[in-house]
């Protein structure tokens, strides 16, 4: 049997906030979970390296990109024939 309008919206808008009200219950359950991992001292000590040497390797590879040698020459323009 065909499903009616009013059956479908009820069903659609059961679905739609049932996701929603867990969605937010998962958001903060993960918010508690996160300040008591981070209040273990050990844990943000271990955090912050982690951070840092991961920012140590974004500028690097920001230097070598800027460095004179990875610099891009000149572009030719479309149908622009090499000199």
């Amino acid at each position: 049997m065909r499903e009616s309008v009013l059956e479908r919206i009820v069903r659609e808008r059961t679905a739609y906030t049932t996701v929603g009200t867990i969605s937010v219950a998962v958001d903060r359950l993960a918010e508690e979970l996160a300040r008591e991992v981070l209040a273990d001292e050990e844990f943000r000590k271990s955090f912050h390296a982690l951070i840092r040497s991961m920012a140590r390797d974004i500028m690097d590879q920001v230097r070598r990109r800027d460095t004179p040698s990875s610099a891009p020459g000149k572009r030719r323009r479309r149908g622009q024939r090499p000199s």
